[in-house]
Order: structure tokens, then C-alpha cells, then sequence
């Protein structure tokens, strides 16, 4: 059942992207919106699947966030 189920964990340091919340969404995009925000810096791991994020000014964001709403970001060199 879970043989192809590869876990996430992030390291302070660590470059993600965060979801866009219904709430933040424009709704003059409709679907071709973009679904996932700037860059951000982990700083703190909170919890199991907790983390606390920065944005690359240094600008911290007051709550933490769950795994499910972040994601890796991948940098082109």
C-alpha cells in the first residue's frame, strides 16, 4: 500500500514554496492563477510535520505551516 510513498522533511535553510490559500487568491485569475508562492526560507521545524518560514527578506510568517501546503523548491544554476 505504501510502497511508493516517499516522505518530505525539510532542514532550517531549506528553500520551499507555499501554497496560495483560497483566501489570498485573485479572483479575476480564475484557474490559471498561480498556485504556489515566492520562495521561502525554513527557519524552525515545529513539530512532526510543522514548519516555521521566512520569506528571503527575512521576514518572518507568524504561524507555522503544515507540510501539506509547502513544498520544494528547485533552483535553475
Amino acid at each position: 500500500f505504501n510502497q511508493k510513498v516517499f516522505p518530505r522533511q525539510f532542514t532550517p535553510g531549506e528553500l520551499v514554496l507555499r501554497k496560495v490559500m483560497d483566501h489570498k487568491r485573485v479572483p479575476d485569475e480564475g484557474k490559471l492563477g498561480p498556485n504556489w508562492e515566492d520562495p521561502y526560507k525554513v527557519t524552525v521545524v515545529a513539530g512532526n510535520r510543522a514548519y516555521y518560514v521566512e520569506d528571503l527578506k527575512g521576514q518572518a510568517i507568524q504561524r507555522p505551516w503544515n507540510i501539506v501546503n509547502i513544498k520544494k523548491y528547485y533552483q535553475k544554476n
